[in-house]
Formats: C-alpha cells, structure tokens, sequence
C-alpha cells in the first residue's frame, strides 16, 4: 500500500509515517508534501491512500479535502485534534472517509486500514474484474496471454496484478524478468493473517505497473497452497487491483477450480489442430459442471495461420461457443519476447498480434458488464484506454 502524507506539519507527520510502519506500511512506500502541491502530487503518481494533516486554519483545511476528494477517487483520512464536532462532520461531508484523533495516532490508523480493508473488498465486487486464462493442451501460449493481458491493463490503467497458480512451472517471473522473494506458497501458510498489507509485500512489481504473484517453483511447496488460501488470495487481490489476471494450470485440480469459479471470465488458450481442439471442448463442457456461464468463456486461438492448420470454421463448429478470438502467428517476436522476457504489447505495441491481445482485453472487460450490468457503469468508465491500445 502506497500512502501520501499531506500537510505542512513536519513533526506530524514523522508520527504518522511512524504510525504507518508500526502498521506493516514500509517507510519506501510512505511519501511526504506540503498541502499546495497535494493535487499534482496525487494526479502524477499512483497512491492507495491521502492522509491529511488538519492545520489551525480550518476552512483551507476543508477547501483541501474537498478538492482532492472532487478531483481523485483516493480514500481519504483526516488527521487532527478531535476538539470540535462540527468541524469533523464538516470534514467527513467533504470528502475525508474518517477522522481520526492525532493524539491516538496507532491504534487509530489500524482501526482505519482495517475498515478500509473490509470497504475497499466491498467495493471490489462491484468494480474489479477477475480473468482466469488457461490452455487445457500444452504448447498453447496461455501463460505468454495471461502476461500480456495484464500488461495490457496495467498500460491502460496504471496498475494490474497476474497471478500465477502454475505451481512448479512458474512461468510468470520469466515472461516478465522478475526475480520474486516470495511466492504464493508463503503467502497462503500466512493463513487467515494474510489482509491488504500483508497481501501487497508478498507482490513483485514490473516497470509496466503490473504486480506479480509468483507460484512457487517446486511441487514440494504445494502442500501450502490450498482452495482456501487461493480463495482468499483472489479475494484481497480483487480489493487491491481493477485487473487481476491469473495464469491457470490446466491440471484442474481443486485450486484451480477454486479459481475459475471465481473468474468474471475466462480464456482458453487452444491451437488449431485435433489434439489442442479435443482438450478445450472437454475443458468447456468442465466449466459447464462448475457452473461457469457460457457467457464467460472465451476461446483464444493462438498462432493462428499456420500451414496444415485445422479450418477455422470446423473448430469453431466444434466448440460451440460465440466468444472466439483469433491470435495471429508471430513466431520471431513471440520468441524474441519470451527470450527477453519483455511483453511483447511492451516490445511492440504496434505489431498485429500485440493489437489483437489489447483487442481481447477490451472483449474481456465488455464481458462483465454484459453479465453484472450494474458494473456496465464501470466498463464504459475505462472503455477508452483499451480502444486506444488496440487502435493505434
């Protein structure tokens, strides 16, 4: 969680950034300035929470929380001495979510995160989108699109997660060139300590805004990994990121079950040919016994044009399903990329397939509103980003 401090009280602020670490917030992840340059601080860089400072003139201290709280949609705590009534309902009326006693500066701040935790999960339902991808054959590419559609969203959106629950192939921090400290495993023996905070140190930042969760890469660490751990894990990442990717083994096992009954939508990855077409009908009529609308599920065919390849029509005669995506063969950059580790809509945003993976973000996002219409308000929010990824 990243925090702004706001306010032109420096001894303040040291006990609040002091507050803030006695409560798991890194002091890395802590950034200080003055009230007058609070808005460009916010609208120039990515914060999870605005923590302000109530000076001795109360009504630029309410101009303050007003303005930020009409021009970003950050949470907002208000922080000062809880002497008059009316000047806290006046705060929280302009914008701040809590108000909270300076003089009790602990324990006031872990009540708030808390809360703010259970608000931000609330919310999340309404507004995040989950999207599990998986290539129920090998060789399929599901992991190089599960990559890329969270850089795709993260460009978009400034922030993303990818999730890999391949566990022993840990393909993620390769397709990325990342080296993680921890992985899921670690998280999920955490158990039921695991919350927001805890959540967002087990996570390996990349330059696109794209946080990762690594699997861990030898099966002896499977034994940590449960439904219930994998279950929870989605649930806070949902609380935490607008896009939330997971790369899914097609093993379907009951973590990976656990998963795709809690994806918004869900890709198969598949080539065109007998062996890929036969697992993904299979894996279609499986995600009908799990009780995952047809709706939901996408099939994205990858490499597609290759020489002796399975007529388009026939496979899609046999799927049996209308949301099909056609990923065009790119074997030189798609190689290049993976040998870098670099995404190629990273690489180059501009190639056809790069075009094609920003155009199956966009379907995907469209997906959720067609099923949850009181999130379409949501989509057609952050429609434009995506369009112009695919377009340009």
């Amino acid at each position: 969680m990243r925090a702004l401090l706001i306010g032109d009280d420096q001894s303040l602020a040291a006990q609040i950034a002091d507050a803030l670490a006695k409560n798991e917030i890194a002091a890395s992840d802590i950034d200080r300035c003055a009230s007058a340059q609070a808005l460009a601080k916010l609208q120039s860089a990515q914060f999870d929470l605005a923590l302000v400072t109530m000076g001795d003139d109360a009504e630029d201290n309410l101009a303050l929380l007003a303005r930020l709280a009409r021009e970003t949609s950050i949470d907002i705590l208000a922080i000062g001495t809880p002497d008059d009534p009316k000047f806290i309902l006046r705060a929280l009326r302009e914008g701040a979510r809590e108000f909270l006693d300076r003089n009790e500066m602990e324990a006031e701040i872990r009540t708030a995160l808390a809360r703010l935790g259970l608000h931000r999960a609330t919310r999340a339902e309404d507004n995040a989108t989950l999207i599990g991808v998986c290539a129920p054959s090998g060789g399929c590419g599901a992991s190089t699109i599960a990559a890329n559609l969270a850089v795709t969203y993260a460009k978009g959106f400034e922030r993303a997660a990818v999730i890999d629950l391949r566990i022993g192939a840990a393909d993620q921090e390769l397709l990325l060139d990342l080296k993680p400290p921890y992985t899921l495993a670690e998280l999920c023996a955490e158990g039921e300590r695991v919350d927001r905070v805890l959540f967002q140190q087990y996570l390996t930042r990349h330059s696109s805004g794209t946080y990762l969760l690594a699997a861990p890469s030898f099966t002896n660490d499977l034994a940590h990994v449960t439904p219930d751990g994998v279950q929870r894990t989605l649930a806070i990442a949902r609380s935490c990121f607008p896009y939330v990717v997971v790369d899914i083994d097609r093993s379907f096992s009951p973590i990976q079950q656990t998963a795709l009954r809690r994806c918004d939508a869900v890709v198969l990855a598949m080539r065109l040919d007998m062996v890929s077409l036969r697992a993904t009908r299979r894996a279609i009529e499986l995600l009908e016994r799990l009780e995952i609308a047809a709706a939901n599920v996408h099939v994205a065919i990858n490499r597609y044009g290759q020489s002796k390849e399975l007529p388009y029509r026939q496979a899609e005669q046999a799927l049996g399903i209308k949301n099909i995506h056609y990923l065009p063969e790119d074997a030189a950059w798609a190689n290049h990329c993976l040998n870098q580790g670099v995404p190629l809509v990273v690489e180059r945003p501009k190639a056809k397939l790069a075009k094609r993976l920003a155009t199956l973000a966009e379907k995907l996002q469209q997906t959720k509103a067609r099923v949850a219409p009181a999130r379409a308000e949501h989509a057609k929010k952050f429609s434009s980003p995506l369009s112009s990824l695919a377009t340009s």
